[in-house]
């Protein structure tokens, strides 16, 4: 399975496992508000497309909705973006931060990457319309064998309500890793 279908379906099962949010059955399209937050294949080029769309079930205690996206780009570059949109309850604000970083950590989990990198992309300014971010970038991971595939992850929360994941896989706006990432998250926060 490729890595960034793996992607996707890590995305669907972590979640659940994680209890913040749990992908919807039948693949339902994303409602409007949520959609807005996630990237548009044409933003990207027009070798890139959508391969799907699906609204995320939410926990309603934390998050109002959700949707995720996976976009399909040259040579075999694969972007998977979810937003989250937070309650507007103080407490909910920082229980879905921390829900939202149990799925960064699951996506970690599929890459190799430098120790200590994590603590030296923690220096970096956040990505342009994010409040807070947490990142990683490596070579994705196969079955537990490295591929080479650059692959960034960025987690960005954004003012007021919105959170949103990145997994970019290979070379996507002309960057890689978590670069390519942060440029998603942007796109994402800027819509």
């Amino acid at each position: 399975m490729h890595c960034w279908l793996r992607a996707l379906f890590v995305v669907a099962s972590i979640v659940v496992m994680a209890s913040p949010v749990s992908a919807q059955d039948g693949g339902n399209a994303p409602s409007a508000e949520a959609a807005r937050f996630l990237p548009k294949a044409e933003k990207f080029g027009k070798e890139w497309s959508m391969s799907r769309s699906a609204a995320l079930e939410v926990d309603t205690d934390v998050f109002r909705e959700g949707a995720v996206v996976v976009l399909v780009g040259p040579s075999g570059a694969r972007v998977v973006a979810a937003a989250m949109l937070v309650t507007h309850d103080r407490v909910a604000v920082r229980r879905s931060w921390e829900a939202a970083i149990a799925l960064f950590d699951n996506f970690s989990g599929e890459l190799e990457y430098l120790s200590g990198r994590d603590d030296e992309l923690d220096t970096v300014p956040p990505p342009a319309g994010c409040a807070e971010a947490k990142r990683i970038d490596g070579t994705a991971r196969q079955l537990g064998i490295d591929t080479g595939i650059p692959m960034g992850v960025t987690l960005c929360a954004a003012e007021p309500d919105v959170i949103v994941l990145v997994v970019a896989s290979g070379t996507v706006l002309g960057l890689t890793g978590y670069e390519a990432s942060d440029a998603i998250a942007a796109l994402q926060t800027s819509a």
